[in-house]
């Protein structure tokens, strides 16, 4: 399905970047401080990877690195892209694909922008209007559980802690992440 916008009609084309060699701390103070949960890592021109919230947790904070330590020691590279004249859905579903919120945009070896699923959702919201009608071209009921009828592959923002994820569930009428099941 194509939504008919172009990536390139939403991407922030002035991404957060900081080159490799950049401390955690002062990563993590530059996101904190644009209010963005993920910034890309760059060495001159050049896209070398990305770094995210849940890599502060997952390979910083878990692993008891010291905030001096490079930001390059905790970047996810290489970075899943996506082109700029590519449909948003394309975008989305490429995120599902490879669980990933955020994509830097290309244009060959250029990075033109940035686009993550939060800014999609604020632009178009009617991609939950697209998940509905794919729900309904599958001959999925109404009136059945989504956690039935798709079995854990409905994707999209948890009503919880509004991380994405690819496995929603309903949980006391709330489709949210697994981490966020109330057992």
């Amino acid at each position: 399905m194509k939504t008919g916008y172009a990536v390139a009609d939403v991407m922030t084309t002035k991404p957060l970047t900081a080159p490799p060699q950049t401390s955690i701390k002062n990563c993590a103070e530059l996101m904190r401080k644009h209010d963005v949960s993920s910034m890309l890592i760059t060495e001159e021109e050049d896209l070398v990877g990305i770094v995210t919230g849940k890599d502060y947790v997952y390979k910083a904070a878990a692993k008891g690195l010291s905030v001096e330590e490079p930001v390059s020691r905790i970047m996810s590279a290489p970075t899943h892209t996506v082109r700029p004249g590519a449909d948003i859905f394309d975008a989305v579903k490429s995120m599902n694909e490879n669980g990933v919120r955020h994509l830097p945009v290309m244009e060959g070896r250029k990075m033109v922008g940035y686009i993550t699923m939060t800014t999609i959702l604020k632009i178009e919201p009617q991609l939950f209007e697209l998940l509905t009608e794919k729900i309904e071209l599958r001959g999925i009921s109404p009136q059945s559980s989504l956690r039935e009828s798709l079995d854990s592959e409905l994707s999209g923002q948890c009503e919880s802690c509004g991380n994405y994820s690819s496995k929603l569930v309903e949980s006391e009428g709330r489709m949210v992440c697994p981490n966020c099941v109330i057992r």
